[in-house]
């Protein structure tokens, strides 16, 4: 009788409980890597004293005009590689990805807002009575940024209609 109350009880676990452990345990995974990346993140570039300088070079024309923006590319990869290491180092984080990529945007005439940007993505393992669940968290840190100036014409005209 004890033998059949307990299997009625782990199926019952089963089929009801363990969806909501499972939802709950995910959530809270994804909470933890989220904040835990932004920490590490700022921990490493802390450790180093890395700035938008240190990971970028701008070159200039003799006139005072950007001409190219270079990526310091062994700065960078030396961060990479210790953002990952130190991922990796946590308990059930199984796999971390991580790229980093450059983000131009327009922020008014001949002014470019330009980030650097890490895409993360970060697999953790999660240990559920009788199953493993495995969660991927994607997340993007912005390691620098800054505001390119070019130089403002004497004159702007705008093509098209006006709203």
């Amino acid at each position: 009788m004890a033998l059949i109350l307990t299997l009625l009880m782990v199926r019952f676990f089963s089929n009801h409980l363990r969806p909501v452990v499972e939802t709950v345990a995910v959530s809270e995974a994804t909470n933890f890597i989220s904040v835990t990346v932004a920490e590490v993140v700022e921990q490493c570039m802390q450790e180093q004293g890395l700035g938008y300088d240190d990971l970028m070079e701008i070159h200039q024309a003799q006139e005072g005009g950007i001409t190219t923006v270079t990526g310091q590319t062994a700065a960078i990869n030396q961060l990479k590689s210790q953002i990952v290491h130190t991922l990796v180092s946590i308990d059930s984080v199984g796999d971390v990805v991580a790229e980093v990529r450059n983000q131009f945007d327009s922020a008014g005439i001949n002014q470019t807002h330009h980030q650097v940007l890490m895409d993360l993505s970060v697999t953790v393992h999660l240990f559920i009575p009788g199953e493993i669940t495995s969660v991927t968290v994607d997340t993007t840190v912005c390691l620098a940024e800054t505001i390119l100036i070019g130089t403002v014409p004497n004159s702007y005209l705008q093509t098209g209609s006006i709203p």
